[in-house]
């Protein structure tokens, strides 16, 4: 499963460029992406009910590259506005929400390469 279905949530175009097509080494890529994004996705929500907006900043900032190079566009943009919530100033409160949603759509992605990779 080198290549994108149609229907994906992901693209893994940008990550074959990076590490050729061999499946072994994708499926080991997807499996470190999962546990990653798991745990990034998990510790933006705790900062974020902390209050912690400079962690769930920096969260997001951490995420954001695997985002990319994994192809899952529909989440470059929120992804964005977490990581620069810090530096523009703004309250837990009203990113909250763009968090919760992130959250949502990655765990979307996430069982999808599960299921496509059998992880």
């Amino acid at each position: 499963m080198t290549e994108s279905k149609p229907d994906s949530l992901y693209n893994l175009r940008k990550l074959i460029d990076y590490i050729g097509d061999n499946e072994e080494t994708i499926k080991e890529m997807v499996g470190i992406f999962l546990k990653s994004a798991h745990d990034l996705s998990g510790q933006m929500m705790e900062a974020c009910i902390a209050n912690d907006l400079e962690n769930v900043s920096k969260a997001a900032h951490k995420l954001k590259p695997s985002l990319d190079i994994f192809g899952i566009d529909d989440l470059a943009l929120p992804i964005k506005q977490i990581e620069q919530s810090y530096k523009n100033n703004e309250s837990c409160d009203s990113v909250f929400v763009i968090v919760r949603n992130l959250n949502k759509r990655l765990i979307e992605v996430m069982d999808q390469m599960r299921k496509d990779y059998q992880l």
